[in-house]
């Protein structure tokens, strides 16, 4: 979901997370403030305006850090790939 938006639903359309112990594979394609989500080749979140969480009157930064976050539960991660559009 997309967590700290107000304007916009914070949960996916549908949930298609596999099951514990299988890896997700996710897809996330942001064009501006315009993110789009297909998590396990299914689009669950489809252009969707992300806000501005420290500033709700200004526009998301159109660049920056990008984070992966937990909940302090063990997590992994491998083959993250970025490309500019």
């Amino acid at each position: 979901g997309l967590y700290n938006n107000k304007r916009n639903p914070s949960n996916p359309s549908h949930i298609m997370d596999n099951a514990i112990g299988e890896w997700n594979r996710f897809r996330i394609r942001m064009v501006g403030e315009v993110v789009s989500v297909w998590l396990n080749s299914e689009l669950v979140v489809d252009e969707v305006i992300m806000e501005n969480y420290w500033n709700r009157a200004k526009p998301i930064y159109p660049s920056g850090q990008i984070e992966l976050q937990d909940h302090g539960n063990p997590i992994w991660f491998r083959n993250i790939y970025i490309k500019e559009l």
